[in-house]
Order: structure tokens, then sequence, then C-alpha cells
């Protein structure tokens, strides 16, 4: 069918750029990318099992974020960035990336090293703190060490909002930049796996 073809051409340029912005950021090949899948999309096996059960750190929820965003922007690289051909379904790609940051900013303590809020938090029914919301302002705690050795500790206010919008939009520029360069290996890669369907990490 011509028409599935085409789809499959622009799923596979869609999970190539995925995996090469995992294996570019982690040295971790995904174990299996598929172009088409019973769901009528792809997918690109970007799971690391030896993380499993680990406490994220700010340079895992980094690598989540730009591998989520890669396989959009892949489509932006190839085939420009108003094209109509780009995938509805990088939606839940670009969700999955703004929750895991904006998760890591809220309730995480992602920029720290030490975070005040002057919003005020309640417990959840399992005791958990739901963390700050958007519109809270905060402040980070500087450590300042003067001649004599003595510590001072500075705060700083700053808007929470503002940050991370600022670090979610450098996070979505560097993935683009690191597909700009691969540029040869997405049409190359993609060409493969758009004829075959399947490519396995030995591939």
């Amino acid at each position: 069918d011509p028409t599935r073809r085409k789809t499959r051409y622009i799923n596979s340029v869609h999970e190539i750029g995925h995996a090469i912005v995992m294996a570019y950021l982690t040295g971790e090949l995904p174990i299996n990318i598929v172009s088409v899948s019973s769901g009528n999309g792809g997918f690109c096996t970007s799971y690391i099992s030896n993380k499993e059960n680990e406490i994220s750190c700010k340079e895992d929820i980094d690598n989540d974020v730009m591998i989520s965003l890669a396989g959009y922007e892949s489509e932006r690289l190839i085939f420009g960035p108003d094209n109509k051909k780009c995938l509805l379904g990088s939606g839940s790609d670009l969700e999955r990336a703004w929750e895991t940051f904006s998760d890591a900013v809220y309730k995480l303590g992602y920029f720290s090293p030490m975070l005040y809020s002057n919003y005020s938090t309640s417990n959840t029914p399992d005791g958990i703190p739901p963390g700050i919301d958007s519109l809270s302002k905060g402040a980070v705690c500087n450590t300042v060490v003067r001649s004599k050795g003595e510590v001072d500790l500075n705060l700083s206010p700053y808007d929470l909002e503002s940050l991370l919008l600022r670090r979610y939009r450098e996070l979505n520029e560097r993935t683009a930049a690191i597909l700009s360069e691969e540029r040869k290996l997405i049409v190359k890669a993609s060409l493969y796996l758009g004829e075959e369907g399947s490519m396995r990490s030995d591939k």
C-alpha cells in the first residue's frame, strides 16, 4: 500500500531521531526500532534496564527530556518545521517531556542546591508533598565562602516558571543541534528502517 509506505518512512525519521539522541547522550542503543506497529505508529525502545529502580539525577532528567523531544525534532529537521507530514503522534512524546521536566522542577528540586518556596504545600493522602505550583516564587540558597573561611548563605529570589521555560528551551535546542550534526545518519537509517519496517541494535 503506497500510502502506508509513506507513513512508514515518516515514522522511521521520527523513531530514528529518538534512537540517535539516546545513543548520543547515554552510549546505549535501543534494543529494537519499529516503524510500523499494530497501533499504526512506530516505537523506539529507549528504556535502559540498568537504570531501573535508581533515583534520577539532573543528567537523567535532561536525557529523558531530550530523547522524548528527538522524534519531533527529527521530523522538523528532515521535512521542515511547517511540513504537514509531521506526525500528530508526537504529541504524546512532547507531553511526556514536559511532564518529566516540570515534575523535576516543581517536585524534585531540579534547581538546587536548596529550594525555598513561599507557596504553602499540603500533604497528599499518601504523605508525599505535592511540590510547588507554576505560580510560585522561590529563592535559591547560594553558599559564599569569604576570605577568612567563613560561610555565608545568600538567598536569591527567582521565578521558577521562568527558569523552567528557559531550561526546557535549552534542552530542546540541544536536541535539535545533536540531530543536525547527524542528519546524514538520520536519512540513511530512516531509508533502511522504512524498507525493512524494523531494526535491531546490532544492525
